[in-house]
């Protein structure tokens, strides 16, 4: 890192990325080196062990990424068929935004704590942190450091960062402080997009409906909570920085979807994508705002293939990922493990977590773990007992196995509404788990419900584009900017490319493909209740799924046949009052003794589960009948 009075490079491979004093002033605070210390794509290593790339890194990729858009915007702004005016306004907008852009770039994962999506999006074990206040308390974390840093006496410090007057160090602090509150808009603005501020003013509006308000009094309520929604965002002459950074096609997209298919080897790459940059310019919406689009067009409504044919190389790049990597059934094993661990430790928001790294977090959630064990009650020493054997599984990468699985429906595309709605509740899931392991007196954290929620990351579908659509009657031009996704810009797609059209239709119910519900299972425990867990699963849950799953995809299915001879046997035998007792009685049993058993478990559980089983079904009935 070579240092100058006005920036530092930042060596990184093939390039340097260029670091102002602000930048650095940020980069060097506590809040913002323990993003080193955050994988970017989680738990994913365990699965793609090179992919231990960290939030740090991609945040300093994606501010380099957003320069390459600033300069691209400045360029094909100075080369449009705009009026010289209005070509000075622009440049000049996008020049006076700059700094801002960078700092928002850098900055824009600054809410992540450890495992941020496994915990929030996939477990819904805390509050999205890109989505919450979060956003406000980081940023406060970053004032206070600043603010320290500026009253500090040591010289060293300011000459550190290249500032030899004093002063002038003070005073880029304090500007530095000031570009942070409009930092704070530009993340609220991509956390709370329009069609989500439209969702949560229906939301109050049907409330008021139901609370018998009149038109007027719901059109007041509905312009208040819109109002409260639109405070923290950016205004219309800034809106396009939203977009810039991680809207729709983005840097941070971009920067992502680069790194983690290096990373994790995926040979699928968005071929040609730096093609769009010569197509990015500022358009205004429908509301007058400032965005940021891709022209599809050409004058007089010609279409440009280079165009379209790096959007799609992008969305199918994106969906690679989001398949083989995010949705890899042995990262979602581990999702799920350390989502339960997190549960039996009631993991909860709050500031402790904001300054641990990944192993901090393992650590943490460790202690808590102990905390459990050392608790005077006997169910809550069994959670600690659950968690902390999880722990020790998931670093020794020994994941929980797939055993029942309900994939979307093949009909329309989409989840299971109410399995989708239902259990991707964190609530609803632990009452089920618990439900399971009191049938068959298993210790917490034996089965885990993994169901993500329906709503999936479509926004690279939604991407803000402009085209020029010749009207047929008239003849005329006129210039329209909207979704790519949106049914005015299909139909227009349609007319031009019919296949491409069907493309972008299709990309939605692609990625809702992917959703699953899955059953996970400690697998030393299918011997004895396998056949048993899964009657009760299908009761539950409905019995639409794969038919062969058993056969293809259990680990050992001599295992599971012996828990069929014994969940017969066992309802055979005892009546229904008594099955889950005896269930109890017999996993206990074989629980205790498999250690002292010589030679091959399975055939010595399958020579003796009858006679396990009988003396499991006396001691129920002595117990019930007071012997």
């Amino acid at each position: 890192m070579e240092t100058t009075n006005k920036s530092k490079n930042f060596r990184v491979p093939n390039r340097d990325i260029k670091i102002n004093l602000s930048e650095l002033l940020l980069i060097n605070t506590s809040v913002f080196m323990r993003l080193y210390d955050i994988k970017q794509l989680g738990l994913a290593y365990l699965v793609y062990p090179f992919a231990t790339h960290s939030r740090g890194f991609h945040s300093l990729d994606c501010l380099n990424t957003a320069q390459c858009f600033i300069d691209h915007l400045i360029t094909n702004t100075q080369n449009s068929d705009l009026p010289e005016e209005n070509k000075k306004e622009l440049t000049t907008l996008i020049k006076n935004d700059e700094n801002l852009i960078r700092i928002s770039a850098l900055l824009h994962d600054i809410m992540h704590i450890p495992f941020a999506h496994t915990l929030e999006d996939e477990n819904g074990i805390l509050p999205k942190g890109d989505k919450s206040d979060r956003i406000d308390k980081m940023i406060e974390i970053l004032e206070e450091e600043l603010d320290k840093l500026s009253t500090s006496r040591e010289l060293f410090i300011q000459r550190f960062y290249g500032v030899q007057d004093r002063i002038l160090f003070q005073e880029s602090v304090k500007n530095t402080k000031q570009l942070l509150k409009k930092v704070k808009q530009v993340l609220w603005t991509i956390a709370l997009p329009d069609d989500e501020i439209d969702e949560k003013v229906n939301e109050v509006s049907i409330k008021a409906k139901q609370e018998g308000k009149n038109s007027k009094e719901i059109e007041k309520i509905e312009a208040e909570e819109r109002k409260r929604l639109e405070k923290n965002r950016l205004g219309s002459e800034n809106h396009y920085i939203a977009d810039l950074i991680g809207n729709t096609i983005s840097a941070d997209l971009l920067s992502y979807v680069l790194s983690d298919a290096d990373a994790t080897g995926i040979e699928v790459k968005p071929g040609g994508w730096y093609r769009l940059l010569d197509y990015l310019e500022i358009s205004k919406d429908k509301r007058g705002r400032n965005r940021m689009v891709i022209r599809l067009t050409k004058k007089k409504g010609e279409w440009r293939q280079d165009v379209f044919s790096a959007i799609i190389n992008i969305l199918n790049a994106r969906y690679a990922l989001t398949e083989q990597v995010i949705f890899h059934h042995a990262k979602c094993e581990a999702s799920a493990m350390l989502g339960k661990i997190a549960s039996l430790c009631d993991l909860k928001e709050s500031k402790d977590l904001y300054c641990l790294g990944d192993e901090g977090l393992m650590i943490f959630l460790e202690n808590k773990a102990q905390i459990l064990l050392n608790s005077p009650e006997r169910n809550i020493r069994l959670k600690g007992q659950g968690a902390k054997h999880l722990l020790d599984l998931l670093r020794s990468r020994r994941f929980y196995k797939r055993f029942h699985i309900i994939p979307v429906s093949t009909e329309s595309g989409y989840p299971k509404p109410h399995l989708a709605q239902i259990y991707s509740e964190l609530t609803k899931r632990i009452e089920l788990e618990e439900k399971i392991e009191k049938e068959f007196g298993l210790d917490p954290g034996s089965v885990i419900i993994f169901c993500p929620r329906e709503k999936m990351s479509l926004k690279e579908a939604s991407a803000l584009v402009v085209y020029d659509e010749i009207d047929p009657k008239t003849n005329e031009i006129k210039e329209l900017v909207e979704p790519l996704n949106s049914t005015k810009s299909l139909e227009f797609l349609q007319t031009i490319h019919p296949s491409i059209a069907e493309r972008v239709k299709n990309v939605e119910l692609q990625y809702r493909a992917l959703w699953k519900l899955y059953l996970f299972i400690n697998p030393t425990l299918i011997p004895y209740c396998g056949k048993g867990i899964k009657k009760m699963i299908i009761e539950v849950l409905g019995s639409d799924y794969d038919d062969n799953f058993d056969r293809v995809y259990l680990e050992n299915f001599e295992a599971f046949e012996i828990s069929e001879l014994i969940h017969d046997r066992i309802t055979k035998k005892a009546t229904g009052e008594e099955v889950s007792r005896v269930y109890r009685e017999v996993v206990t049993s074989v629980i205790q003794q498999k250690e002292k058993v010589p030679g091959n478990l399975f055939n010595w559980l399958k020579s003796n589960y009858e006679s396990i089983i009988d003396i499991a079904i006396k001691s129920v009935r002595g117990e019930l009948f007071g012997k």
